[in-house]
């Protein structure tokens, strides 16, 4: 039997290279998997409100909500691929091109919903309407005085469209449940057109300056994001409503005011719970997974003892 000898001095070369081999074998794995993680362009990070605990995660495919920081009144930007919803314009033209500027992906809206014809939401239709491509406009169908109001309704008779009762809509990948009133009364902000936006387990309701006896008609409305009506007065945000809705996260749209808007009565409500505010936090965006999962990130900071501090 013929047996070989290696020398020794042969061997521990041999080990060395393999070592170094493993360790660039090793590298290049690691660099693949962790520098060069957003390879989908589209990875996001956990962004939380101070005194709220969340892992950082990164998610590949979202329904983005942003309540844009337009002072006080209202506007909604919702985004999924190249499909965009935008529910009111606030009341400042300047402030609405801005943030629509900031977090449009291109000038083209498929959708713009008008909740009601109250000046802090239709303000600043007119300038959306001539500097955008929208498809479609939906609104309530009431009548209301204001130079505003009649404007919006001049710039939009070719796209508009009413809706008086419930409704299911898609597009694309998102589903709109949009909810007129029983029936048209004086009170503008009980005409509001209630909106549902749901993609796969994730839902966010958007309620424009419904009070409490408009609250009170709604069923089916569980979401995990509720924008909080009239933002966030005494009129709106009855217990019982809180409850159907039952949400996870909470945000109040307003800026600067002589109405008392939020109100600590509200505020108080919704104490202990994650909340958000337009004046304190800048714009805030809702990112909902269709597992359900919810990232919020945010343009400033603020303390708990601010956000639920009132006027």
């Amino acid at each position: 039997m013929l047996i070989t000898f290696i020398k020794l001095e042969t061997i521990i070369p041999l080990m060395k290279w393999n070592i170094v081999i493993i360790l660039v074998i090793t590298f290049i794995v690691f660099f693949i998997l962790f520098k060069g993680g957003d390879i989908t362009n589209n990875a996001v990070t956990n962004i939380i409100n101070p005194g709220i605990k969340g892992e950082e995660e990164i998610y590949y495919d979202y329904l983005e909500a942003t309540i844009m920081d337009v002072g006080q009144g209202d506007a909604i930007l919702v985004q999924h691929k190249d499909d965009s919803i935008l529910i009111d314009c606030g009341e400042d033209d300047d402030k609405i091109l801005y943030e629509l500027t900031k977090n449009l992906k291109e000038k083209k809206i498929e959708v713009l919903i008008l909740t009601h014809a109250h000046y802090d939401h239709v303000g600043g239709c007119d300038a959306v309407i001539k500097n955008h491509i929208i498809d479609k406009i939906i609104y309530n169908g009431e009548e209301y005085t204001s130079k505003s109001y009649e404007t919006f309704l001049e710039l939009s008779r070719d796209i508009l469209e009413k809706v008086t009762q419930r409704t299911e809509k898609k597009l694309g990948e998102i589903t709109l449940d949009i909810i007129p009133p029983i029936k048209l009364v004086k009170n503008p902000n009980d005409n509001s057109l209630i909106t549902r936006l749901s993609f796969g387990e994730f839902d966010i309701l958007l309620t424009g300056d419904c009070e409490q006896e408009c609250e009170s008609n709604l069923k089916d409305i569980n979401s995990e994001v509720l924008k909080i009506g009239h933002h966030g007065s005494t009129t709106s945000s009855s217990l019982d409503f809180l409850d159907k809705v039952d949400a996870k996260y909470y945000v109040i749209s307003v800026g600067e005011n002589s109405y008392g808007h939020p109100s600590q009565l509200t505020l108080n409500k919704l104490n202990g719970n994650s909340l958000y505010r337009t004046d304190l936090n800048g714009d805030i965006s809702f990112k909902g997974f269709v597992n359900g999962d919810v990232v919020v990130k945010i343009e400033k900071q603020a303390s708990n003892e601010e956000i639920f501090s009132g006027l």
